[in-house]
């Protein structure tokens, strides 16, 4: 499992990390897009000053030739002098034009140099009009001629033409350095037409004539063209400036229009917006990237704990069994047999004080020990805190690799020693009965099974793996046997009785195992062992119980006749979980706890088990009694004695059973007696076969007796031998 507080971290660095990321570009970006704005129309009023002080000194020096012509008494031949004069003047001006409503034409130039027609449309009005409009030149391309209708004091009524060189216009002004934030400008006249724009294609053109041409030239479509003139066509000269978005090319376009005010006409800045936001765009990126850097490290250093957890034993970094199992199921159709060296560390001893160490830390310098030995072997895994397994080269190199391990693990004072077993495993998948499934935990069970001492490695030999699958399916017959056993209770309470050996009287019986119908291929012994290997023996052990407090009961309450039984209860099954199953149906069969006597069998289990001590005194306090089963047999039974003081030892047979042959046997008998008695718990001995042995121990004041000599197990509860 992945640790909570390592994906808490991640995220929370991943939220901070986005968080800041998005406050960060909104902020920049909108300060930016911001600035940027206000910089375009800074430049848009700056080049509308530009051209207002061009136009003002142009319109200063018309305004002067209209009032030096406008006198009835100067000749033709004077006026147009005068014309000259000023057209000498102005780098600007080309041409100045005087026509009048009857069609008379003055011009500096000598010649009708527009359209005379269309400039007649000008005399409609009775006030004096400047820059009423534009027309076109008939020679030059780059003449425009500004149409002023004058209206003197005498009612007469004439046009002034200023022929504009909007080129030279242009020349002066720069309007194509005005180019920042990928801007550009353009110059419209109040009647549409372009005096400047970028394109030299579209300057000369209007805006409403030449709109196919335009559009073409912009790429701007009908719906923003129209926008366009709205804002042309639509900016009074009492506001100062109007701002569209538009798209050309499908890109996004920003302008701002500002109407001059020394001329009839609009100055157009437009930037490419969608540049504009790119730049901002990557500008900001930048200052989130090492934000953005985090966050990937931090990807990076959770996915590389994400294998390690999964595939690697996280505190030693050694391969663990989920990667054993990957590499099997990988490799499984190779057809090609592997050997493997199994290791069960079951003791490590300090090689100066000789202490023995257990801490997982001292794990970590027993797996940095075997990765230094690389070389010696192909791949190493560690499948349990205990099991570690070796990929090897060949036979050679594995022996070499015991014997750096069974030696001193480390150097110097920090150095080890290990104590184990080992197991030299092929791994044959050439055979058809090869399967990967469960595999790690298959050879971690066969290791009791076919193991050496590390200490014995040369009499290692090698296990195949067809062998240990061949046991397993074995087992699992037998455990379904078992189970099936238990479901269908067949397995049912045999009693034998316990006699007093002064009074000859029974004085309890012990509740024994049998099976109903019994498959002759297992004893009832080897029941039990399949039972407590595969974990089953404490559902037997409650089938017995229920079976028994039922027969309690039934003699109770239909005879009214107390029965003291004793019932063998595994070590292994002692836990919470039975101590409340037999409280509970002792209430159910209305049991006298202090009728009941617990037999501990397999007592070995209970070394160092605390809790289970603490389950067995409780009952004890309940009222019901304990003994201590086969007793003599194991070191458990002495450190037990002390632990939860039984009511009753039960001497093994093999101490009793003919016992009067051998001297030896008489002593060991005694010791055990002697034993017993100083912990003032009542002795049971077993296997009593005849009254020899009978005699020897009442002669040793052993209480009770159990054995053939008295009665074998029955299927129900006698009363009298």
């Amino acid at each position: 499992m992945v640790k909570k507080k390592y994906i808490v971290a991640i995220i929370i660095l991943a939220i901070v990390v986005i968080a800041s990321s998005v406050f960060n570009y909104n902020r920049n970006y909108t300060s930016n897009i911001s600035e940027s704005m206000d910089l375009l129309k800074d430049l848009s009023d700056s080049v509308k000053s530009q051209y207002d002080a061009t136009f003002f000194e142009i319109c200063i020096a018309v305004e002067k030739a209209i009032e030096d012509t406008s006198n009835g008494s100067i000749s033709d031949e004077k006026k147009v002098e005068i014309l000259n004069k000023y057209v000498s003047t102005s780098y600007f001006v080309e041409d100045l034009a005087i026509l009048y409503d009857d069609g008379k034409y003055l011009s500096s130039l000598g010649i009708v140099n527009t359209d005379i027609e269309k400039a007649s449309t000008f005399f409609s009005g009775d006030e004096s009009l400047l820059c009423a409009g534009m027309l076109e030149s008939i020679s030059d391309e780059s003449l425009m001629y500004a149409v002023n209708r004058i209206v003197d004091d005498s009612g007469e009524k004439y046009l002034f033409l200023v022929g504009l060189n909007y080129n030279n216009l242009n020349m002066i002004t720069r309007p194509e350095n005005y180019h920042a934030q990928h801007s550009y400008v353009y110059l419209v006249t109040g009647d549409g037409y372009f005096l400047y724009h970028p394109d030299n294609k579209v300057i000369g053109k209007n805006i409403i004539n030449d709109k196919e041409l335009i559009q073409q030239r912009t790429g701007i479509d009908d719906i923003d063209y129209d926008k366009l003139l709205q804002l042309l066509n639509k900016t009074p000269s009492k506001v100062r400036s109007k701002s569209l978005e538009y798209k050309s090319n499908g890109e996004e376009m920003q302008a701002y229009a500002n109407r001059l005010e020394a001329f009839n006409g609009v100055v157009v800045l437009t930037s490419n917006f969608s540049k504009i936001k790119d730049e901002l765009f990557k500008e900001t990126l930048r200052t989130i990237l090492p934000l953005i850097g985090c966050l990937i490290i931090g990807i990076i250093v959770f996915l590389r704990y994400l294998f390690l957890i999964k595939y690697t034993d996280y505190f030693t970094e050694v391969k663990n069994d989920r990667a054993f199992r990957k590499y099997m199921i990988k490799t499984e159709n190779d057809n090609e047999d592997e050997k493997y060296l199994i290791l069960k560390i079951e003791n490590i001893i300090d090689s100066e004080d000789r202490d023995f160490l257990y801490d997982d830390s001292i794990f970590y310098k027993i797996s940095s020990y075997f990765k230094g030995l690389k070389h010696e072997y192909k791949e190493l895994y560690r499948i349990s805190r205990v099991h570690y397994i070796f990929r090897i080269k060949d036979i050679q190199s594995m022996f070499d690799l015991i014997r750096r391990i069974k030696g001193n693990v480390g150097s110097g004072e920090e150095s080890i020693i290990l104590r184990g077993k080992i197991m030299c495993l092929n791994i044959d998948k050439s055979k058809e009965t090869f399967s990967t499934m469960d595999i790690d935990n298959k050879i971690v069970h066969s290791m009791d099974d076919y193991y050496t001492e590390l200490i014995n490695y040369r009499d290692l030999k090698v296990t195949n793996y067809s062998d240990i699958l061949s046991s397993f399916k074995d087992d699992t017959m037998k455990k379904n046997y078992v189970e099936n056993l238990i479901s269908n209770k067949e397995i049912v309470p045999y009693f034998q009785p316990i006699v007093d050996t002064s009074s000859r009287e029974i004085f309890m019986h012990e509740v024994l195992l049998r099976v109903k119908t019994q498959d002759k291929r297992y004893t009832t012994q080897e029941i039990i062992e399949i039972a407590e290997k595969e974990a089953l023996v404490q559902k037997i052990d409650r089938l017995i119980i229920a079976q028994a407090f039922g027969e309690y009961n039934r003699r109770q309450y239909s005879y009214g006749k107390r029965t003291k039984l004793s019932i063998n209860i595994s070590g292994k099954s002692v836990d919470g979980k039975l101590k409340d199953y037999i409280i509970e149906n002792a209430e159910k069969y209305y049991i006298e706890p202090e009728d009941i006597t617990f037999e501990l069998t397999e007592t070995a289990a209970l070394e160092g088990d605390k809790n289970a001590i603490v389950y067995l005194n409780i009952l004890r306090e309940k009222g019901f009694k304990l003994a201590i089963d086969d007793f003599g047999t194991g070191y458990s039974h002495i450190s037990l004695l002390s632990k939860i003081h039984p009511d009753y030892i039960k001497i093994d047979g093999v101490f009793v059973q003919d016992v009067w042959q051998e001297e030896k046997r008489m002593k060991t008998l005694n010791a055990l007696v002697y034993l017993c008695k100083n912990y003032n718990s009542k002795i049971i001995a077993e296997h009593v076969e005849d009254a020899k042995v009978l005699a020897i121990l009442k002669k040793m004041e052993v209480e009770y007796a159990q054995g053939y000599y008295y009665s074998r197990a029955v299927p129900e509860i006698r009363s009298t031998l």
